[in-house]
């Protein structure tokens, strides 16, 4: 079971009903590590063969690969 790590942006007309949003997210499969209903925004896992479901949850503006991000050491040459 292959799992991806997402970010979530939830539309904005969605964003009223965000405790929602969230949870058929995750009924679609998606592990919820952190909400900021703030921004509009779920983090999370999930199988990437469910992966097209969740992005037909209703309220789902986009899904994207979280990625990872990485700093060069303070003695690197590359600031």
């Amino acid at each position: 079971m292959a799992t991806k790590k997402l970010l979530v942006s939830i539309a904005d007309e969605a964003l009223s009903d965000f405790a929602a949003v969230v949870r058929n997210c995750e009924q679609a499969g998606l592990q919820v590590e952190e909400t900021m209903d703030e921004i509009g925004v779920i983090t999370g896992t999930i199988d990437a063969a469910k992966l097209d479901g969740l992005k037909r949850v209703r309220g789902v503006r986009d899904v994207e690969d979280a990625g990872a991000a990485t700093i060069a050491p303070p003695e690197s040459d590359l600031q």
